[in-house]
């Protein structure tokens, strides 16, 4: 996965095409609670973007987060 200029960014290179999602909206897409989102978050497990203390995530990014992480092992 690609880090980029944004200091502890973890997702992909800015799209102006793509929706940035606040960790409630990603959290009801990916189907589990904000609060098990955030953990994630604050774990460094989850794909986020970070300008200045505002936090977002790219859902694509996200969802092929959640691909590769439930596949066995």
């Amino acid at each position: 996965m690609s880090s980029y200029a944004v200091p502890g960014g973890t997702g992909s290179p800015p799209n102006s095409n793509r929706k940035l999602y606040t960790a409630r909206e990603a959290a009801e897409a990916c189907g589990v609670t904000e609060r098990t989102f955030r953990e994630w978050d604050l774990r460094g497990r989850v794909p986020s973007i970070r300008i200045g203390r505002t936090v977002r995530f790219d859902l694509d990014d996200v969802i092929a987060w959640l691909k590769r992480t439930s596949q066995p092992r």
